[in-house]
Protein backbone atom coordinates (compact mmCIF):
# COMPACT_ATOMS: atom_id res chain seq x y z
CA UNK A 1 0.00 0.00 0.00
CA UNK A 2 1.47 3.40 -0.91
CA UNK A 3 2.34 5.83 1.87
CA UNK A 4 -0.50 8.32 1.91
CA UNK A 5 1.32 10.95 3.93
CA UNK A 6 -1.77 11.90 5.97
CA UNK A 7 -1.70 12.56 9.70
CA UNK A 8 -5.28 13.53 10.50
CA UNK A 9 -7.85 10.79 11.16
CA UNK A 10 -9.56 9.54 8.01
CA UNK A 11 -12.00 6.75 7.31
CA UNK A 12 -10.91 3.37 5.97
CA UNK A 13 -12.81 4.04 2.73
CA UNK A 14 -11.07 7.40 2.30
CA UNK A 15 -7.63 5.85 2.86
CA UNK A 16 -8.38 3.06 0.38
CA UNK A 17 -9.71 5.45 -2.26
CA UNK A 18 -6.62 7.64 -2.00
CA UNK A 19 -4.37 4.60 -2.37
CA UNK A 20 -6.23 3.52 -5.51
CA UNK A 21 -5.93 7.00 -7.00
CA UNK A 22 -2.21 7.06 -6.24
CA UNK A 23 -1.67 3.59 -7.71
CA UNK A 24 -3.43 4.69 -10.91
CA UNK A 25 -1.38 7.85 -11.22
CA UNK A 26 -4.20 10.26 -10.42
CA UNK A 27 -2.91 13.15 -8.31
CA UNK A 28 -4.33 13.10 -4.77
CA UNK A 29 -5.13 16.79 -5.13
CA UNK A 30 -7.31 16.33 -8.22
CA UNK A 31 -10.91 17.50 -8.09
CA UNK A 32 -14.03 16.28 -9.82
CA UNK A 33 -13.03 18.54 -12.71
CA UNK A 34 -9.77 16.63 -13.31
CA UNK A 35 -9.33 15.78 -16.99
CA UNK A 36 -9.23 12.02 -16.31
CA UNK A 37 -12.22 10.15 -14.95
CA UNK A 38 -10.29 7.08 -13.74
CA UNK A 39 -10.74 8.00 -10.09
CA UNK A 40 -14.53 8.28 -10.45
CA UNK A 41 -14.69 4.47 -10.85
CA UNK A 42 -13.67 4.06 -7.21
CA UNK A 43 -16.27 6.62 -6.12
CA UNK A 44 -19.03 4.88 -8.11
CA UNK A 45 -18.07 1.50 -6.67
CA UNK A 46 -18.32 2.88 -3.13
CA UNK A 47 -21.74 4.40 -3.88
CA UNK A 48 -22.99 1.21 -5.54
CA UNK A 49 -21.83 -0.97 -2.65
CA UNK A 50 -23.69 1.30 -0.22
CA UNK A 51 -26.83 1.33 -2.36
CA UNK A 52 -27.09 -2.45 -2.83
CA UNK A 53 -26.44 -3.22 0.83
CA UNK A 54 -22.98 -4.69 0.33
CA UNK A 55 -21.72 -5.10 3.88
CA UNK A 56 -18.77 -7.12 2.58
CA UNK A 57 -17.04 -4.26 0.73
CA UNK A 58 -13.52 -4.29 2.10
CA UNK A 59 -10.05 -3.29 0.97
CA UNK A 60 -9.38 -6.55 -0.88
CA UNK A 61 -12.36 -5.95 -3.19
CA UNK A 62 -10.40 -3.54 -5.35
CA UNK A 63 -7.43 -4.23 -7.54
CA UNK A 64 -5.25 -2.65 -10.17
CA UNK A 65 -4.19 -4.07 -13.53
CA UNK A 66 -0.99 -3.60 -15.49
CA UNK A 67 0.66 -5.43 -18.39
CA UNK A 68 4.18 -5.28 -16.96
CA UNK A 69 5.96 -3.38 -14.16
CA UNK A 70 6.58 -0.34 -16.39
CA UNK A 71 3.10 -0.24 -17.98
CA UNK A 72 0.44 2.21 -16.83
CA UNK A 73 -1.63 1.02 -13.90
CA UNK A 74 -5.43 1.08 -14.11
CA UNK A 75 -8.28 0.06 -11.87
CA UNK A 76 -9.64 -3.44 -12.39
CA UNK A 77 -13.35 -3.74 -13.05
CA UNK A 78 -15.46 -3.89 -9.90
CA UNK A 79 -16.01 -7.36 -8.51
CA UNK A 80 -17.41 -9.18 -5.47
CA UNK A 81 -20.39 -6.84 -5.22
CA UNK A 82 -23.01 -8.71 -3.21
CA UNK A 83 -26.18 -7.73 -1.35
CA UNK A 84 -25.28 -9.07 2.10
CA UNK A 85 -28.44 -7.65 3.63
CA UNK A 86 -30.32 -10.54 1.97
CA UNK A 87 -28.91 -13.00 4.47
CA UNK A 88 -27.97 -10.59 7.27
CA UNK A 89 -30.86 -8.17 7.52
CA UNK A 90 -29.07 -5.90 10.00
CA UNK A 91 -25.75 -5.95 8.20
CA UNK A 92 -23.56 -2.84 8.14
CA UNK A 93 -20.60 -1.63 6.11
CA UNK A 94 -17.37 -3.59 6.60
CA UNK A 95 -15.44 -0.30 6.73
CA UNK A 96 -16.36 3.02 8.24
CA UNK A 97 -17.57 5.77 5.93
CA UNK A 98 -17.71 9.24 7.47
CA UNK A 99 -17.23 7.75 10.93
CA UNK A 100 -20.16 5.33 10.65
CA UNK A 101 -20.75 1.75 9.52
CA UNK A 102 -24.44 2.24 8.72
CA UNK A 103 -25.39 2.34 5.05
CA UNK A 104 -25.36 6.03 4.14
CA UNK A 105 -28.12 8.13 2.66
CA UNK A 106 -27.66 10.58 -0.21
CA UNK A 107 -26.67 13.45 2.09
CA UNK A 108 -23.90 11.44 3.80
CA UNK A 109 -22.59 10.10 0.48
CA UNK A 110 -22.64 13.62 -0.98
CA UNK A 111 -20.72 15.02 1.98
CA UNK A 112 -18.22 12.15 1.78
CA UNK A 113 -17.75 12.64 -1.97
CA UNK A 114 -17.03 16.33 -1.48
CA UNK A 115 -14.80 16.16 1.60
CA UNK A 116 -12.95 12.88 1.06
CA UNK A 117 -13.03 12.52 -2.73
CA UNK A 118 -12.90 16.16 -3.85
CA UNK A 119 -15.87 15.73 -6.18
CA UNK A 120 -17.96 18.74 -7.07
CA UNK A 121 -21.63 18.78 -6.10
CA UNK A 122 -22.66 18.42 -9.75
CA UNK A 123 -20.33 15.48 -10.30
CA UNK A 124 -21.55 13.79 -7.12
CA UNK A 125 -25.22 14.21 -8.04
CA UNK A 126 -24.53 12.79 -11.51
CA UNK A 127 -22.64 9.83 -10.05
CA UNK A 128 -25.37 9.00 -7.51
CA UNK A 129 -28.12 9.42 -10.11
CA UNK A 130 -26.28 7.03 -12.43
CA UNK A 131 -25.92 4.47 -9.63
CA UNK A 132 -29.66 4.70 -8.90
CA UNK A 133 -30.46 4.34 -12.62
CA UNK A 134 -28.25 1.24 -12.77
CA UNK A 135 -30.00 -0.29 -9.77
CA UNK A 136 -33.39 0.36 -11.36
CA UNK A 137 -32.22 -1.38 -14.56
CA UNK A 138 -31.02 -4.32 -12.46
CA UNK A 139 -34.43 -4.50 -10.76
CA UNK A 140 -36.10 -4.77 -14.18
CA UNK A 141 -33.69 -7.56 -15.12
CA UNK A 142 -34.42 -9.44 -11.87
CA UNK A 143 -38.18 -9.13 -12.50
CA UNK A 144 -37.79 -10.38 -16.07
CA UNK A 145 -35.68 -13.34 -14.89
CA UNK A 146 -38.19 -14.18 -12.14
CA UNK A 147 -41.02 -14.31 -14.70
CA UNK A 148 -39.08 -16.98 -16.60
CA UNK A 149 -37.96 -18.94 -13.50
CA UNK A 150 -40.76 -19.53 -10.98
CA UNK A 151 -38.38 -21.05 -8.43
CA UNK A 152 -36.51 -17.74 -8.28
CA UNK A 153 -39.58 -15.61 -7.42
CA UNK A 154 -39.14 -15.65 -3.60
CA UNK A 155 -35.44 -14.72 -3.84
CA UNK A 156 -36.23 -12.12 -6.50
CA UNK A 157 -38.76 -10.45 -4.22
CA UNK A 158 -36.19 -10.14 -1.43
CA UNK A 159 -33.49 -8.87 -3.82
CA UNK A 160 -35.83 -6.33 -5.38
CA UNK A 161 -36.89 -5.09 -1.92
CA UNK A 162 -33.25 -4.68 -0.89
CA UNK A 163 -32.34 -2.87 -4.13
CA UNK A 164 -35.41 -0.60 -3.93
CA UNK A 165 -34.55 0.30 -0.34
CA UNK A 166 -30.96 1.13 -1.28
CA UNK A 167 -31.97 3.15 -4.32
CA UNK A 168 -34.48 5.11 -2.24
CA UNK A 169 -31.80 5.81 0.35
CA UNK A 170 -29.52 7.55 -2.17
CA UNK A 171 -32.09 8.84 -4.65
CA UNK A 172 -32.50 12.59 -4.98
Amino acid sequence: MPDLGRREPITHVHRHRRALKQACGVPASCTGRYKSDRHVIADATIALSCAIGNGDAHLKNSAVLYENPKAPVRLAPSYDLVCTTLYQARDVLALTLAHSKSFPDRKRLTTFAHTACNLTAARTIDLLDRVVAGIKRAIKDVRRYAKQHADFVPAAARLIAAFESGAARIEG
